[in-house]
């Protein structure tokens, strides 16, 4: 266990690292397309006079902006340190990681879609924090932990060589 610990710490940091500290060319283009394709699949779901760009117009004074931070890139990354530090086989590892990231994607487009349509139908700004902090982030939380539970299950896990 601590050195599932040890390396789930270890995977988390080297991929926020990796993702998040604008000095690797690939991460940050990972996390514009990722942001580019929830912009996208947005689309879908929200009319077209309520987004302009990265922002998602709640009311004429009110809006979501869409970037790195909620992308949903940040639950994915928690999954796969989760997933790589698990002693299991590559080939499950990569297949969990590319189902966790399909799963985590609609996920969060549907937490977005959600707390847009909150927000417009009960308040602004001051339900903000109750509908995207606590609920929608917590229902995102929930389900980062469901999927780590959920995958562990399902594995054969190798033991640790000591």
């Amino acid at each position: 266990m601590k050195r599932f610990i040890a390396l789930y710490l270890l995977f988390l940091l080297v991929l926020l690292v990796a993702f998040y500290a604008d000095i690797f060319l690939f991460g940050t283009m990972i996390n514009d397309k990722q942001t580019e394709f929830t912009l996208w699949l947005l689309g879908f779901f929200l009319d077209e006079n309520h987004m302009q760009g990265a922002y998602i117009w709640i009311h004429p004074h009110y809006r979501l902006i869409i970037d790195q931070t909620c992308n949903g890139m940040i639950g994915i990354l928690f999954v796969w340190a989760a997933l790589l530090a698990y002693p299991a086989s590559w080939y499950y590892r990569l297949g969990m990681m590319l189902l966790a990231y399909i799963l985590f994607t609609i996920l969060n487009v549907l937490r977005i879609v959600f707390v847009s349509w909150s927000l417009k139908t009960i308040g602004g700004e001051n339900t903000f924090f109750w509908i995207h902090d606590i609920i929608g982030n917590g229902i995102f939380a929930g389900f980062v932990l469901f999927i780590f539970v959920l995958s562990f299950k399902k594995s054969r896990a190798k033991r640790y060589q000591s």
